[in-house]
């Protein structure tokens, strides 16, 4: 290795990580991707033959390259995005509506009433892209003088685009329409910067003027389009690596923790689903974590269902991390206590109405939204509005692992674990790491268009975001709405210290008036019925000049009471009148708008999916390489847990670079002896599918079925000195059945009797997935099950993190080498990393032939 470079070890230690110098500068690889027929001729079913390729073993370079995607900073391709954004200028349409000339209904019409016109435009296929000028009164030249933006694809685009103009005559009861005509955008050739105006005629004589712009819309987009971690979250890594240092050190001491800042491991804690047994068991495993002094080591912590429950209810508190976990047990238990079907029947109503006026705003609902409903009230209580990103606040310093919570962007029907796309969720942002976009979880939510907000809207409340990563669980609203005289028993007859009245935005009524034997028939005015499948591209009188007058189809005018009163019966009552309501996945989804809408997208892989996915398949993973559409309006996002239930791939994104996990799998399984392996199972063939470093867990799985249940288990890949490691807690009550402490029998009667419990093989089902509702007893067995399962650890983890210490020195000290040897020039490698003489030779080449990398030398 050659010392006559000019790049000096100093230099190379502030890079923060030296393979940033070798690896992380280099060119986009152009990718060719054959046509369909010719992969249709030698790979009959790609899916199968990615899935083969995905399941060889990994090389050294590929264990390389998952290092230097731990910078935190790489800004370039990436295995784990299999589609690239393009980022293209769009088009800013403006339409001005200047006036009206000989507006007429028809001569004995207008004798009557004369035309009181209003325009309605719309250009279909684009987002926002109905708009509506006022009204004018009894004019037949009527001046509006109104000014309308559309936001319209570039040319690349291909598509052509018409302006559609409705003439209306506003009414008291019915609008009239006048006439109706169309323009062809494109045949107007209009000039960038330049108007045009422009005479629309409608068959009966009327005219309406228009003045029409077009502009290059240079405004950033508000999607990030990067794998890199974004800024804030950099930053945290950055802080809470200070933190980890210390932490490590003091953990397994000064002589085997990390010797500087650069050698601190990334150790990620996982929590599955799970409903409310997930919730209080990882409540347990974190109290333990924080007062054994690993969470500190922690820099990350990922849950999906039933343990999001528990991380938000944590991390949404006011007193964390002030106060440890443990020191919210007493308030969890009282969540656990109360049941779902109790909040439920208390709060149906107010529900409802929160719907109704969600979809007046023009925001997409499905029943998730009251599965949400009943979470907020269960678990968050006073915090129920809180935000997510008000959880910026718990992590800004470093003082907390980095919550990382997820769901599934899924096909309304294919099954989820045939299609999906994982949905991560953070303080920061919210995004597809699949196609490398992201958005600011303030505006998750809000209407996109071509990566620009169109339409803002305030975020999403914490609670919707929870029934949202549980939404696996809104199926048990099917138990509650199917029968009328049982919903009819629960809101009239509530539990005792329940309120007689209930009390909605000033209005007040008995409960008993929601069931009594008026007219349940829907009203005539649209507002009197929920619509779950509306079209979000509502009418929109934005344009600048607008006056008050303006008439719209979805006034928010509150009803008057009789009205409300029916429109609260008529819901009750569609909730049970249609029987596969809650069967459909696009009524029980959560529902928000595409934030990819109207984007286009580049393959970062070398083959298409020959054959979509449909209905009836039933192969794991294999629409991983569909894209979902752009066109389509609305996500559906669902539980992660239908997919796989351990939140393995927002921790296993190269770019945080976790050197260890403590995964805590709180799955159901058919008994307490059923191997719990088949989680991490799914997650390693996840992981294989997008070339990441896992352990052999089905080949040690095999080994470890044949021997007695533990409460934990190893996963290592010995052949991989730079994989991860994995200890994988599981719900087992053996040692502590024996023990109150590791090590320490227990002694008295009751002691015993209050470890002796089984978990699956209950005859009472006590543990269920939906058991919602456990007694203090219950809830204590099961948190301190947890608490003694990680303490009995403790030697195995301290062992593993010194471990991961060591694997960080060996591969820094051997990246160092490799890249100051590729800056001198004096050394080459090929594809294996073995040095070569001659001709130089690509550094790493993927197993889906991404391209070589180049080193820039100049750096």
């Amino acid at each position: 290795m050659s010392s006559s470079n000019d790049v000096g070890s100093t230099e190379l230690e502030n890079t923060d990580g030296a393979v940033l110098l070798a690896l992380g500068h280099r060119e986009q690889p152009s990718v060719s991707v054959p046509p369909l027929e010719v992969l249709a001729q030698f790979h009959p079913n790609t899916h199968k033959a990615a899935e083969e390729a995905a399941k060889k073993s990994f090389s050294r370079p590929a264990a390389l390259h998952r290092q230097t995607s731990g910078l935190w900073g790489l800004e370039s391709f990436d295995p784990f995005q299999q589609y690239k954004v393009n980022n293209e200028q769009c088009v800013e349409l403006t339409v001005v509506v200047l006036n009206g000339e000989k507006i007429t209904k028809g001569w004995f019409s207008d004798l009557v009433d004369k035309p009181d016109p209003y325009v309605r435009l719309d250009i279909r296929g684009i987002a926002n892209g109905r708009k509506q000028t006022s009204y004018i009164e009894n004019s037949k030249n009527p001046e509006w003088n109104q000014k309308f933006k559309f936001r319209l694809p570039g040319a690349s685009c291909g598509k052509r685009f018409k302006l559609d103009l409705r003439l209306m005559d506003s009414d008291v009861l019915i609008d009239d329409k006048i006439g109706k005509c169309s323009i062809d955008l494109s045949s107007l050739k209009l000039a960038y910067g330049e108007a045009q105006n422009v005479q629309a005629k409608f068959g009966n004589g009327s005219i309406i003027n228009l003045s029409i712009k077009k502009e290059l819309n240079d405004q950033e987009p508000d999607l990030r389009y990067s794998l890199a971690l974004c800024d804030d979250e950099k930053s945290f890594v950055s802080k809470r690596r200070e933190v980890v240092y210390n932490a490590v050190r003091q953990l397994i001491g000064e002589v085997d923790g990390p010797d500087n800042i650069q050698n601190v491991p990334v150790i990620g804690v996982l929590g599955s689903g799970g409903g409310i047994r997930a919730m209080v068991g990882f409540s347990g495993a974190y109290t333990a974590l924080h007062d054994l002094g690993i969470l500190d080591c922690v820099t990350f912590a990922a849950a999906l269902s039933g343990s999001t429950w528990y991380l938000s209810f944590l991390y949404s508190h006011p007193d964390f991390p002030k106060n440890p976990p443990g020191a919210f047990k007493e308030e969890l238990q009282e969540v656990a206590s109360k049941g779902w079907g109790l909040t439920l029947a208390k709060g149906l109503v107010v529900y409802l109405w929160k719907l109704r006026q969600k979809y007046k705003s023009g925001q997409p609902i499905s029943l998730t939204d009251i599965f949400g409903h009943i979470l907020g009230d269960m678990i968050l209580k006073d915090r129920k509005n809180s935000k997510l990103s008000t959880q910026r606040r718990v992590v800004h310093e470093g003082k907390a692992p980095l919550p990382l919570y997820t769901c599934l962007n899924v096909k309304n029907n294919v099954p989820a674990n045939v299609y999906q796309e994982w949905v991560e969720f953070s303080p920061y942002e919210i995004g597809i790491p699949k196609y490398g976009a992201f958005v600011d979880t303030e505006f998750f939510g809000s209407k996109f268009y071509l990566g620009q907000i169109v339409r803002n809207y305030p975020e999403l409340p914490l609670h919707y975001l929870q029934g949202v990563w549980g939404s696996g669980f809104s199926i048990l609203l099917k138990r509650f709405f199917s029968s009328w005289e049982e919903l009819k028993k629960s809101v009239t007859s509530p539990p005792q210290g329940t309120p007689e009245t209930i009390e909605i935005d000033g209005f007040t009524f008995n409960r008993s008036q929601l069931f009594s034997d008026d007219d349940y028939q829907q009203d005539d005015s649209s507002d009197s019925d929920i619509d779950l499948s509306h079209d979000d591209d509502e009418i929109s009188a934005s344009g600048e000049g607008a006056e008050d007058s303006i008439r719209l189809d979805n006034s928010l005018n509150p009803l008057r009471k009789r009205g409300f009163l029916k429109f609260l019966k008529f819901s009750l009552k569609s909730l049970l009148a249609d029987s596969n309501l809650l069967e459909q996945r696009s009524k029980r989804a959560g529902l928000v708008f595409n934030p990819l809408r109207g984007l286009t997208t580049q393959q970062c892989f070398p083959m298409s999916p020959l054959s979509p996915t449909n209905a009836d398949d039933a192969i794991d993973f294999k629409g991983f390489y569909e894209q979902t559409k752009s066109s389509a309006k609305r996500m559906l996002i669902v539980d992660a847990g239908l997919n796989i239930n351990i939140p393995f791939p927002a921790l296993l994104r190269p770019q945080r670079g976790v050197d260890m996990y403590l995964s805590f799998d709180f799955t159901n399984r058919d008994s307490d002896s059923t191997p719990p392996f088949k989680e991490l199972k799914l997650s390693e063939q996840w992981a294989r599918l997008n070339h990441l470093p896992f352990p052999p867990v089905a080949e040690l799985a095999t080994a470890y079925e044949k021997e007695e249940m533990r409460e934990f288990y190893l996963f290592e890949d010995e052949t991989d000195p730079l994989c991860p490691s994995i200890l994988h807690f599981v719900l087992c009550n053996n040692q502590f059945r024996r023990c109150k402490a590791p090590g320490v029998p227990r002694s008295t009667e009751s002691e015993t009797k209050f470890a002796d419990f089984a978990i699956f093989d209950d005859p009472d089902e006590v543990y269920s997935t939906f058991n919602f509702c456990y007694t203090a007893e219950q809830f204590n067995r099961l948190h301190e099950l947890m608490e003694f399962n990680v303490r009995l650890a403790l030697p195995d983890i301290k062992q593993q993190i010194k471990l991961a210490v060591d694997r960080k020195k060996k591969s820094r000290e051997s990246v160092l080498g490799l890249a100051s040897d590729l800056i001198s020039g004096d050394c080459r490698y090929n594809n294996n990393c073995e040095s070569t003489v001659g001709e130089p030779q690509p550094l790493f080449t993927s197993h889906l032939h991404f391209g070589p990398l180049k080193v820039d030398k100049k750096l």
